[in-house]
């Protein structure tokens, strides 16, 4: 089923048979990935991000191309606001990312029973937590009742690493520099990126959400991965991955007083005063630098971002035709 939220915050449900995990009646869509050795110019091709203070509205041409705009805000999740539905782009053949499937959002530690509801309302069946499990101790999710949980930590840099010490002891000490994170992203946890990816060809696993704690680098890393086998645009999946910092900003106040409160839980320091002023941008904000920098290091370990999707991710050529014809239209 695909659910498309609409203006009013009702829904419009479409059925598609779904045989041997392809849907029926549909080609099965298995382009070459070359655009994604390279940014494609011209940004977000029919579907329009508009970010502003409190909101971001997406501009989404249905299949008859009869627009319709769909509003996220902040009152999406009030306890999650970079909870995000991953549809609604243009891929470079023109097809649409369906929308109603998969989301991408920060942890669920925070939800409210209002938020439970809406999880339930969307019918989400699958929810794939990033985070280790020093975060996860501190923040446990609220899930909704529909919904199956399941663990892919995700350590930058591996055991033992720096950054795999800072998502344990949450001591601002042991940041590494932001860049090294992605590139230790795309070198250690190829495996766990791609059976996150595998996850979602899985028509019985959605709708699905996956996420880590602000929603923004582990969860960026994977949507960017997705949405560029889905055929999207580099610039338009670059695109996507910026609009944490206009969703994030605007809650600033709140998330820096979540952050210093799990950092101060942490068992290495307990009852310690933490102050993170200095690395705030951090954990608030996401760089374009940052997911060049993953892009960069996909192509420097196997020569192209394609290669990489299928050597080092393992997403056969069978997967990505899958995935492309579940969640395009």
């Amino acid at each position: 089923m695909t659910i498309t939220r609409v203006a009013n915050g009702g829904r419009s449900a479409q059925r598609r048979r779904v045989e041997n995990g392809v849907s029926a009646g549909r080609p099965m869509k298995s382009e070459p990935l070359a655009h994604l050795d390279k940014p494609v110019s011209g940004g977000v091709a029919r579907a329009l991000v508009i970010s502003s203070g409190c909101c971001t509205e997406i501009v989404i041409p249905t299949a008859d191309d009869v627009t319709r705009r769909q509003r996220y805000g902040r009152s999406v999740l009030d306890g999650q606001p970079n909870f995000r539905d991953l549809g609604g782009l243009r891929t470079v053949d023109g097809s649409l990312v369906l929308t109603g499937e998969i989301y991408r959002s920060g942890d669920l530690s925070a939800l409210t029973d209002s938020d439970l509801s809406r999880l339930e309302d969307l019918g989400i069946r699958t929810v794939v937590d990033l985070r280790s499990d020093g975060e996860v101790d501190l923040q446990p999710d609220r899930l909704p009742s529909s919904a199956t949980y399941h663990r892919l930590p995700i350590l930058p840099g591996g055991a033992g690493s720096t950054a795999d010490r800072f998502f344990e002891t949450f001591d601002p000490a042991d940041l590494p520099p932001w860049d090294d994170i992605y590139r230790s992203l795309i070198r250690e946890e190829s495996e766990t990126l791609g059976s996150l990816i595998r996850m979602t060809s899985d028509p019985h696993e959605r709708p699905l959400v996956f996420h880590c704690s602000a929603g923004k680098d582990r969860t960026g890393v994977a949507a960017a991965l997705l949405l560029a086998l889905l055929g999207v645009p580099w610039s338009a999946v670059e695109e996507d991955f910026l609009r944490s910092n206009a969703i994030l900003g605007a809650d600033r106040d709140r998330i820096m007083e979540r952050w210093t409160s799990m950092f101060e839980g942490q068992n290495a320091n307990p009852g310690a005063d933490v102050d993170i002023g200095g690395n705030a941008d951090h954990f608030l904000t996401v760089d374009s630098s940052y997911l060049d920098a993953a892009r960069d290091e996909m192509i420097k370990r196997d020569g192209s971002v394609s290669t990489y999707t299928r050597r080092s991710l393992g997403i056969t050529g069978n997967v990505r035709a899958m995935l492309r014809s579940q969640l395009l239209d």
